[in-house]
């Protein structure tokens, strides 16, 4: 609570004395109250700290750091963070500002760098199959509508037309997997040939398409909007994607140690999100002019936008994702036969589509965590139909594999290290003896050889 003034030296802590050379040779000491001065340092109200003890301070707050992609989906939080209306959250939010590089992105979350992302659903598919990340739900619902785009002084706009041509692309996923689609629809079959070219955003795509580089563009309808607004490029086609714009991803270690605080940042989001939109006619629209959006064009934009904010996902949404991701080569074919092994499955309700009691269609959420009756519903992929387990651990999005036949040595190897187990660790529910090493079994005649042999080893092996 106290300390010496500049230029003393303390003798007694206890009586709070200082002295100071006063240079007279012997005897030359001062005293800092014979010089008039106090010794005792007037006290200072420093700011409270979340990780302080002791005292009235305010309960520690799990910090929660947030980031994604930088796109107009996420104006809400923004405006809401700028406008402070984040006193009633129970996390401590940091906003981080993040690059447009998806790849970049993932690496701070892997990293630790960040806890919770958006990301384009095409890509939070992607990282989650490698096993890096987990999705935590569904950010925006509406889906991204694609537009293909020549230049407004060409005469002829049909598909036909583009076989020659060269087809601008931003860098993205999506903007591959739309290809895909388009290339199946009736009559646009060439596109899945034609040659392509990546551009890192739409002003050096319109610059390809002046200088001939390029004679379409497939890119986002609404980042065009302005040039075809200007008439400088005409709208050929335009394709909304069948799958949700963004997700909410996070690590295992982050939905293990801060499932909670994702949790309440979600619920926060949701009602930020719906606030938002409520005064599209105000505050919201005026906003969105940072965005390049003039006001009429924002009312839209929000009258058409759906943030759902939910920890739940589409099983058909993935089920299609990793079906394109396969096709398009982003993927490795048959790596995730189950897509429940994408989502934090403490956290996220996998919804799928139900048939009703009159027929009709319907919907119904099934948890993945949830005890499964037996002859429960399968999830297929392609020709992979997987029965859904309950308890299942994660182990990296691979499935448990059998070996293959164990050979009779081994088997009487293994069938002795069993027996020497508890009987009970080795039953299995299902009549078959496991040997405690995760995806190897021994059918019902093995099993009984190699307990034979077992039995006569251990009675013939010395006490």
């Amino acid at each position: 609570s106290a300390r010496p003034c500049f230029g003393y030296r303390p003798v007694h802590w206890c009586a709070r004395t200082c002295v100071r050379w006063n240079g007279s040779g012997e005897g030359g000491w001062d005293t800092c109250g014979a010089m008039g001065t106090s010794c005792t340092v007037p006290s200072v109200d420093v700011p409270a700290c979340e990780c302080a003890i002791g005292g009235a301070l305010p309960v520690p707050r799990t910090r929660l750091r947030v980031g994604g992609v930088p796109t107009v989906y996420d104006a809400p939080l923004q405006f809401a963070l700028s406008q402070g209306k984040y006193a009633g959250l129970d996390v401590n939010l940091n906003w981080v500002k993040c690059p447009r590089d998806t790849g970049a992105v993932v690496s701070m979350l892997t990293a630790g760098l960040l806890d919770l992302a958006f990301l384009f659903a095409e890509d939070a598919v992607a990282y989650s199959a490698s096993g890096a990340l987990r999705i935590c739900g569904t950010f925006v619902e509406t889906p991204r509508e694609w537009g293909l785009h020549v230049p407004s002084a060409v005469q002829s706009q049909t598909s036909a037309d583009l076989d020659s041509y060269a087809i601008g692309l931003p860098d993205d996923t999506g903007a591959s997997l739309m290809l895909q689609i388009l290339a199946e629809l009736p009559g646009w079959g060439q596109l899945a040939c034609v040659q392509t070219k990546r551009y890192n955003s739409v002003r050096r795509a319109e610059e390809a398409v002046c200088r001939d580089l390029a004679q379409s563009v497939l890119w986002e309808k609404r980042a065009a909007s302005g040039l075809v607004d200007c008439g400088e490029w005409d709208i050929v086609h335009a394709q909304p994607m069948p799958w949700p714009s963004l997700l909410m991803v996070a690590t295992k270690e982050s939905v293990y140690s801060k499932g909670g605080a994702i949790r309440h940042f979600i619920e926060f989001a949701r009602n930020t999100c719906m606030e938002f939109k409520e005064n599209k006619h105000m505050e919201s629209a005026r906003f969105l002019l940072r965005f390049g959006m003039v006001e009429k064009d924002a009312c839209a934009w929000l009258g058409e936008t759906t943030w759902s904010c939910k920890c739940e996902v589409e099983e058909n949404a993935l089920l299609e994702l990793l079906r394109r991701l396969e096709a398009g080569g982003h993927m490795p074919c048959g790596r995730i036969a189950d897509p429940t092994r994408l989502i934090a499955r403490d956290l996220v309700t996998v919804v799928r589509p139900a048939c009703g009691a009159g027929g009709g269609s319907g919907r119904s959420a099934l948890s993945p965590r949830a005890p499964q009756a037996a002859g429960a519903a399968s999830i297929g992929l392609g020709s992979a139909v997987v029965a859904e387990r309950s308890g299942e651990d994660e182990d990296f999005s691979f499935p448990p594999e059998r070996t293959s036949e164990l050979s009779a040595a081994a088997a009487v190897l293994f069938a002795a290290a069993a027996a020497a187990r508890s009987p009970s660790h080795n039953a299995s529910p299902d009549g078959v003896a496991v040997d405690g090493v995760r995806g190897l079994f021994l059918g019902p005649g093995q099993q009984k050889e190699s307990l034979a042999a077992a039995s006569a080893a251990a009675s013939a092996a010395p006490p």
